[in-house]
């Protein structure tokens, strides 16, 4: 495998996802602008999204990135803050430090299936391999309780939810952060093969294609976009709009 040129096709296809995500959003409208540039104008015409839905007193985020998008060190600092992280159900097995209950719930893919079959979901998904679930009665619970949330998702969770007549009255905001740059994205990635055992250049590729197909899907399904390019930056203009 040649890395760098599949990188390249990918950094290709991502800008032109990007560009299409902003002409949609904008009105049909295309600025000549830089990939950098489209990144900060989307979070720029997103973010009063956000404002609009604080005024109606959110129930429970989504937030969606691509790997290594920064996801779970906001959502760590969200918790920080109150705002507590939806036990979702998957297949796979605890990585060092998770806790069963507390990050997900770690599940056989029979019990996965059987639970799917019984109902006991309202939303699942198929990702590598695994499957990942949103346990309805954990879900209508915690909004009973009135405790704030966050589900850990991607671009395609939230048609799960939209529309969904089971959630009405129950208001969302489904958010994507995005990094400044694709390259800087790959950085960050490189940086981490051969200290996280996984993280290997193949697995680097079949992680940049999945995020591509997830971020297709964003133009329909993200309210807000935000640059991670400092993730206590982002936090702070989370936290100013959950109440």
């Amino acid at each position: 495998m040649d890395f760098q040129n599949e990188m390249k096709k990918i950094e290709k296809n991502w800008n032109k996802i990007l560009k299409d995500i902003y002409k949609k959003i904008n009105g049909g409208k295309m600025n000549q602008l830089s990939p950098k540039k489209i990144a900060y104008k989307l979070e720029e015409i997103t973010k009063p999204n956000f404002e609009t839905n604080s005024d109606n007193n959110i129930d429970f985020l989504i937030l969606a990135a691509p790997t290594g998008g920064g996801k779970t060190t906001i959502g760590k600092e969200l918790e920080k803050l109150g705002i507590v992280r939806f036990p979702r159900h998957v297949t796979r097995p605890p990585r060092p430090g998770e806790v069963n209950g507390k990050d997900y719930f770690f599940i056989s893919m029979d019990e996965f299936k059987q639970k799917e079959k019984k109902g006991d979901f309202m939303q699942t998904s198929y990702t590598y391999g695994e499957g990942r679930g949103t346990d309805r009665k954990t879900f209508f619970d915690m909004i009973k309780n009135k405790k704030k949330f966050y589900i850990d998702g991607s671009a395609r969770t939230p048609l799960d939810f939209i529309d969904n007549p089971e959630i009405k009255g129950i208001n969302f905001v489904s958010i994507c952060f995005l990094p400044p740059t694709f390259r800087e994205l790959i950085k960050r990635l490189l940086k981490r093969v051969g200290q996280d055992k996984d993280m290997t250049k193949e697995y680097i590729v079949k992680r940049m294609q999945t995020a591509l197909k997830q971020l297709s899907q964003a133009k329909n399904t993200i309210d807000v976009f935000y640059v991670n390019d400092n993730y206590m930056r982002v936090v702070k203009e989370i936290q100013k709009n959950i109440k």
